[in-house]
């Protein structure tokens, strides 16, 4: 190929180069052919002062792209030898005008910053992002010129993207995908028209050595970030009754989040101390980060090379929440909660219970058990020991953080997205390795899980909703049934069972209707009764109670032939009946709404009435000027009891776009997908349903082709490949009462009730099944096993269930994986599917606890803590300054501390070699 060629057509002729080995000096070939494109990409050393004042500002002009991927919750892994990056950007412009030529341009004004450099300042007290001394240099200094950027497939309209995607995964470059439905629809509303997914090679050089983070920053994607979340028309909120993030009152600067992230506890207390982590005098503007780590190369055979497997370690339902760090303020009010993590003979220093404690809370200071230090605690352990980190849901505990005011409101002052900003905070300050999170059934939830309930009024008017429309309900099946019975004369059938309860429901449905029509204030009425499903439910609903009302008028039919044979009559006796079924399925409603909930005391290791000291108005820190306990409660209009996506909008725009993502590294596969179902909440914990979409499961079974392709194209290889499935709802979790001896030395039926505590509802079947044809081989058109795993969490417990047998179970604690042969447990595993549940990293995980009396409960306490020191001694992990024991009985379940899980592969072939825990060193589960 001569010169003239590259004259003729520049976007040809650099496809060309490309691909041409055998061409020199090709900086200065490209420099005659496209000099427009490829002289700023030579010379772009003089952009790193020059648009230091411009492109380095997150306050400069409007942004022309956003950068979707790297993001926070789902970073870039660079492999060292290729050093490719995908990059997947949002452009202004109409997807044919992003060609190879603009996309080269916009790379000019993305930058590349040490990532320990770049989220330093939010880690430290009193200091601003000042770009301009971190050193950043600009990507397209940094790419080979050679072969710099490439397409990976065409640009996309984004109106295409944001109505396929809500239907099945796409995959740009090799990130197979779904989205959050609030991402492509803000940026829709900006302007924004495409999207495309480009790949960059970095130089090898000392700028970019191996085994260190980066960070990509374009300044005025940033800008355009706040104006999305200060704008009510892109950011709706839940209900129209949701508290905001507010600054100087001024309620029109925030929707979702301020601009700044602390500036809403600036007058948090009445009597602020400027020392106080709720009053820092921090100005950190909430920024997207795009993190990528360039992996290094290890010890493999003979030389060190890129390794096609990661370590891995597991994060799950991590509870963050502002609400923590107010109790802690309490009962620690010298403690500075962001300060970097100390421990001195297991305790964080500064934070030692016997001096440090406030008078008034010195008895539960012991005890209190902060899930915002044990994620802390447990992420620096994992930063020296894995890869990468995945998060697999309830990463906050709800939505609506607390503002720490002491003289406090439950409706006014649980704040919308505040816990996300908390959560936000908390990931930057120990981020030291690529964490992939998604979302779990908490992270969809506006209020919390109260401890306690009070009623508001609209729930009053709910109740005497339910008595009048059971009673409604009996009387008009009543009336038609002795209409029915009327005609019929004495002959009886089974024409009024059916006739009467669809003519009711009918009635019932129409009754809603005009009550809506009439505007008055019920749309939480709805809500309660049929879990916000539409007129199917309340159709049904109204049929199912006709009906039971139709047997019981049958029954009293037949004790007295005259009971019921006119509607007058049936009217009157339907009525009877329904009031005396609404009665009692209120008897049982408030019996499981009022109960005392251990949702709150099980995090914090406290007692139902510490939450009450705790949360009580005061005027001081140890006035005894106090005022009525306040309720966790923050429902009102909102109910308590509906989930939302719009809970976590913020951080799909903030932290991860990304809904459910698969991607390859090497030989190892990953696979993360958000809780997208509902939940039944009075299960303990509740009872998933539908996790797993239809359109999840298609985008399980595209990546489990490309687990095939790869297996084949390794068939004759001594290499596996790990596929890695990340989800919050497990797949089998024992209940209770099962035998969990037995259950590892025979097994369990995969499809046993007793299995399925909390499990994942929909698709279980054909998972179990997935992983066992993965594993064992024999699913279609697969060369080799692959020995699949799936990381869950939700059930708050260790466990290790392995398939061995298709439709059988058998369960494995740290008991097996310590105690028996190591090598002959590696062959029990081998080629194995695996089904892995890691113990919650914030609160106490695993059994339930002490129940009765305080003082039955300390009792409890006491006798177990005492229980555990007749367990052998764990190596190489202590908690609280002294060595862990196992925290398992064989065929028991007891407490445990806040912990982690990691998993670690042969670098060579990628046979597991250990599946271990980790214990957090500032965990409180259960002392006295």
């Amino acid at each position: 190929m001569g010169l003239g060629s590259l004259l003729i057509n520049g976007n040809q002729a650099t496809d060309k180069l490309q691909n041409n080995e055998d061409l020199v000096a090709i900086d200065e070939v490209l420099r005659v052919a496209r000099p427009d494109i490829v002289t700023p990409l030579l010379t772009a050393s003089s952009r790193t002062v020059d648009v230091a004042g411009s492109m380095l500002s997150d306050e400069s002009a409007m942004a022309s792209f956003v950068i979707l991927y790297p993001a926070l919750g789902c970073p870039g892994l660079v492999p060292a030898d290729t050093r490719n990056l995908e990059i997947i950007l949002v452009c202004e412009k109409e997807k044919d005008s992003v060609t190879l030529d603009h996309v080269r341009k916009l790379l000019q004004d993305i930058f590349v910053l040490r990532w320990a450099d770049a989220k330093e300042p939010y880690c430290k007290d009193g200091q601003t992002w000042d770009l301009s001394k971190l050193n950043p240099k600009c990507l397209a200094e940094l790419m080979v010129v050679s072969n710099g950027v490439r397409l990976l497939g065409h640009p996309i309209a984004l109106s295409e993207y944001k109505d396929t995607i809500k239907k099945r995964p796409w995959q740009l470059g090799k990130l197979l995908h779904t989205i959050a439905d609030i991402v492509p629809h803000a940026y829709q509303e900006k302007k924004f028209q495409s999207i495309v997914s480009i790949e960059v090679t970095l130089q090898d050089t000392n700028t970019l050595p191996s085994a260190e983070m980066f960070t990509l920053f374009y300044g005025p994607e940033n800008g355009l970030l706040r104006e999305i979340l200060q704008d009510e028309d892109i950011l709706k909120k839940p209900y129209n009754k949701v508290p905001l993030l507010t600054y100087q009152n001024n309620t029109n600067t925030s929707i979702g989040g301020h601009d700044r992230v602390y500036r809403w506890r600036d007058n948090a207390q009445e009597n602020p101390n400027p020392s106080r982590c709720g009053d820092r005098p921090r100005e950190h503007n909430v920024r997207l980060f795009h993190p990528f780590r360039i992996l290094p190369k290890y010890g493999v055979g003979q030389k060190l090379e890129v390794s096609p497997y990661l370590n891995v370690g597991h994060l799950t339902d991590l509870h963050l929440s502002s609400l923590w760090d107010f109790f802690d303020e309490k009962i620690f009010p010298k403690f500075h909660q962001d300060n970097p993590i100390v421990v001195n003979q297991g305790q964080v220093q500064g934070r030692e219970p016997k001096t440090n404690a406030a008078p008034r809370f010195s008895a539960i200071a012991s005890r209190f058990n902060n899930p915002n230090l044990n994620v802390r605690n447990l992420t620096r352990q994992l930063n020296k020991q894995v890869d990468i980190i995945l998060q697999t849901g309830n990463l906050i505990d709800f939505n609506r953080g607390f503002n720490h005011k002491l003289s406090h409101d439950p409706d006014k002052d649980y704040i919308f997205n505040l816990n996300w900003i908390r959560y936000y905070e908390l990931l930057l300050l120990d981020y030291e390795r690529p964490t992939f999170t998604l979302i779990g059934n908490h992270d969809l939830r506006l209020n919390p899980y109260s401890s306690h309930i009070n009623g508001e009024i609209n729930q009053f008017f709910s109740v005497l909703y339910l008595l009048l429309i059971s009673a409604g309900t009996g009387a008009a099946c009543g009336s038609v049934f002795g209409s029915i019975e009327e005609k019929l004369g004495k002959k009886s059938g089974i024409t009024q069972t059916l006739v009467a309860p669809f003519t009711a429901s009918l009635s019932l449905f129409t009754f809603i209707d005009l009550l809506k029509k009439r505007e008055l204030e019920l749309e939480i009425t709805p809500n309660v009764i049929f879990s916000q499903m539409g007129l199917t439910p309340i159709l049904g609903g109204g049929w199912v109670l006709g009906f039971l009302i139709v047997l019981v008028l049958t029954s009293i039919k037949s004790v007295s032939q005259e009971a019921v044979n006119t509607p007058s009559k049936g009217k009157l006796a339907g009525m009877a009946v329904g009031g005396s079924l609404g009665m009692l399925v209120l008897v049982i409603a408030s019996l499981l709404l009022n109960k005392e909930r251990d949702s709150l005391t099980r995090m914090t290791n406290l007692w139902d009435k510490d939450l009450k000291d705790l949360l009580e108005k005061q005027k001081g820190e140890d006035s005894l000027n106090k005022e009525k306990a306040a309720s966790l409660n923050a429902a009102d209009k909102e109910e308590e009891l509906y989930p939302s996506e719009r809970s976590y909008d913020w951080y799909a725009l903030t932290i991860n776009p990304f809904t459910s993502y698969a991607f390859t590294y090497g030989n190892t596969s990953l696979l993360m997908t958000n809780w997208e179902g509902k939940e039944v909440l009075f299960g303990n914990p509740p009872i998933a349903d539908d996790v797993l979409s239809d359109r999840q499961w298609i985008l399980i079974e595209q990546w489990v082709e490309l687990l095939v392709k790869r297996r084949n194209e390794l068939a004759n290889s001594n290499q596996q490949v790990v596929p890695i499935l990340g989800m919050h709802t497990p797949v089998f979790s024992p209940m209770v009462e099962v035998n969990l001896k037995q259950l590892n030395q025979n097994g369990m039926a995969t499809n046993s009730s007793k299995l399925r505590r909390g499990t994942l509802g929909k698709h279980r079947k054909d998972l179990i099944k997935l992983f066992f044809q993965l594993s064992n081989g024999t699913y279609p058109g697969i060369s080799k096993p692959i020995p699949a795993i799936s990381l869950a969490g939700h059930t708050h417990t260790y466990d290790v269930f392995q398939m061995s047998e298709e439709n059988k179970v058998f369960w494995y604690q740290l008991e097996h994986l310590l105690t028996q042969d190591q090598a002959q447990l590696k062959n029990e595993f081998k080629g194995k599917g695996l089904h892995i549940t890691t113990c919650s990293s914030g609160p106490p995980g695993d059994d339930r606890p002490p129940e009765g009396t305080d003082q039955k409960k300390l009792e409890a306490r006491q006798q177990f803590k005492q229980s555990l020191k007749d367990y052998d001694t764990r190596k190489n992990s202590v908690y609280d300054g002294k060595p862990i024991p196992k925290f398992y009985q064989q065929g028991n379940r007891v407490l445990r501390p806040a912990g982690g899980r990691i998993l670690l592969f042969d670098r060579s072939t990628g046979q597991l070699n250990k599946i271990d825990e980790i214990s957090a060193q500032t965990a409180k589960w259960g002392d006295c």
